[in-house]
């Protein structure tokens, strides 16, 4: 019975920080490493659903399909976005026809806009 319970709380424990996260800016970007500045591996749109690995702190590391990565935590949500741009201003994006370069550029500039601080 011991055994049993030992292994039930080593597998629990494990698995804290497993389940899902969702995407909650417009485009949020996945990096190789633990920085907003390292390689970004893709660019995803809003809730856009990610298996959460762990928890790192500033960043969160997921795996979404092959990809496996590190996004900030701040444009991570635990439940879908009711508010995502893409959803509520559908018909805009439409016409706007981004590209993924396009995509690129506002999710490197969402990783890179720092709220409150000056950006060396």
């Amino acid at each position: 019975m011991v055994k049993i319970t030992l292994i039930l709380l080593l597998f629990k424990s494990a698995n804290a920080f497993s389940g899902y996260q969702y995407a909650s800016k417009a485009y949020v970007q996945m990096h190789q490493n633990q920085s907003r500045y390292s390689r970004v591996i893709s660019n995803f749109e809003c809730n856009q659903p990610f298996k959460l690995v762990k928890d790192h702190g500033e960043f969160s590391e997921v795996s979404y399909a092959a990809y496996k990565g590190f996004i900030l935590s701040r444009n991570l949500i635990s439940s879908k976005n009711k508010e995502c741009p893409q959803d509520k201003y559908s018909k805009f994006f439409e016409y706007l026809s981004l590209d993924v370069s396009d995509m690129h550029y506002w999710g490197r500039l969402q990783d890179l806009y720092v709220t409150g601080e000056v950006n060396p």
